[in-house]
């Protein structure tokens, strides 16, 4: 930066020039040089440092989510499980189709066979249902006698 290419040079002052030519010929102190490069290399390290903290792993990373949309949707789950648990068992179960294998999972219920009751006509049925979320677990069982005419 000592250099005269780096001067606003308006062509005036031709004896301040001739001052600082002395002082751009000094080169400064082997120490002086040597802690300046070490001040240097110390800032650049912490620098660094600062970079390292930053680049964390994915599982680390925070990611920034409005509040009022992560209390909308906090809101929203429950109040979307708070209508699945309200709604009638008989609505739920009855009209529902057969279990899939990729919604649910591989049930085995042993079933008892049916106890004759007095006339010939009706029976009374061992019954087991199961809803099954995979990778949650059973969400719910209802299991009991039915008489079947």
């Amino acid at each position: 930066m000592n250099d005269s290419q780096h001067l606003d040079h308006n062509g005036g002052d031709a004896e301040l020039e001739t001052l600082l030519r002395s002082l751009r010929a000094l080169e400064p102190p082997l120490e002086t040089r040597l802690l300046n490069r070490a001040a240097i290399s110390e800032a650049l390290a912490q620098v660094q440092s600062r970079r390292v903290q930053r680049e964390l792993p994915w599982w680390r990373r925070t990611i920034p989510v409005p509040v009022p949309l992560a209390i909308g949707l906090a809101a929203a789950v429950m109040a979307a499980f708070v209508m699945v648990r309200e709604l009638p068992r008989n609505d739920r179960e009855i009209g529902s189709s057969p279990p899939s294998s990729e919604t649910q999972g591989q049930m085995i219920v042993e079933e008892p066979s049916p106890i004759h009751l007095t006339s010939a006509v009706s029976t009374l049925q061992y019954y087991e249902r199961q809803t099954y979320l995979v990778g949650v677990g059973p969400i719910q069982m209802e299991s009991g006698y039915q008489i079947e005419e």
